[in-house]
């Protein structure tokens, strides 16, 4: 699934997001201001992907380069929701 960057219209507080096409199309809402949050132009090819091969798999794997500090992200932000 693609990236998808995403910028608050109040207080510029920028936001990645992995999730399907469609997906992006929900709004999302800022968690410094919780203001609407725009989808931040950006070309298929800005997106900085690695590939991962030990040379024993299969085949190789490619993800995002930031898949960590994005997914670190999601999960701490679906644990402060169960918090609330």
């Amino acid at each position: 699934m693609p990236a998808y960057h995403f910028v608050c219209g109040s207080c510029q507080a920028q936001r990645t997001r992995i999730c399907a096409p469609e997906e992006s199309k929900i709004p999302v809402l800022c968690r410094l201001c919780t203001g609407v949050m725009d989808r931040a132009p950006s070309a298929p090819t800005s997106q900085v992907v690695e590939v991962l091969d030990n040379g024993l798999m299969g085949r190789v794997l490619q993800r995002p380069a930031d898949a960590e500090r994005i997914h670190y992200e999601h999960v701490h932000h679906h644990e402060g929701l169960k918090h609330s």
